[in-house]
């Protein structure tokens, strides 16, 4: 039934769990691990109501919890998304060094890499689908993106890559 409401209503194409319970007996391995600091090696997060959220960072880790009445657009869970290892690179020394703000951004966002070569930008949702394929030789550049949710900019100089995560809200 859920399945059916998601995906005839919202065109949802994601993997979705069965509706389990998450605090008894029958709860949900990931459940448990979200919950109990035992296993998530942080601290037991008690879940009241639907949309509790969870920061797992990169490497799978249990950073932080927010009950369900903190919205998702909440500064303290959007400036974690795009702070700290906002930057992902093949090899550090490939790294190419850009600015893109603000982030996050109501749909518009400036990158300036402060000098001029030829570079293709790329970026992606978090679905992994192109929104945007160009190439600049520009030092800024614009990028405007319509629907809410978390991107990946992907810059490429011929041979030196850089991405940056951008907060669309």
């Amino acid at each position: 039934m859920i399945f059916d409401f998601c995906t005839g209503t919202y065109n949802v194409t994601f993997q979705m769990m069965k509706r389990i319970n998450i605090k008894v007996g029958d709860t949900a391995q990931v459940y448990k691990w979200l919950q109990r600091g035992d296993l998530n090696g942080v601290e037991d997060a008690q879940v009241t109501w639907n949309f509790h959220k969870f920061l797992i960072d990169e490497n799978g880790n249990w950073v932080r919890h927010f009950p369900s009445v903190t919205v998702p657009t909440d500064t303290a869970i959007t400036n974690w998304i795009t702070a700290g290892s906002n930057t992902v690179s093949i090899n550090k020394d490939e790294k190419i060094n850009f600015e893109m703000y603000p982030n996050p951004s109501d749909g518009l966002a400036h990158l300036n890499f402060g000098n001029s070569a030829n570079r293709k930008i790329i970026v992606f949702n978090a679905l992994g689908e192109v929104m945007l394929n160009e190439t600049t030789f520009n030092t800024n550049y614009q990028i405007q993106l319509k629907t809410k949710g978390i991107y990946f900019v992907l810059v490429n100089t011929g041979g030196n890559l850089s991405t940056k995560k951008l907060l669309i809200h």
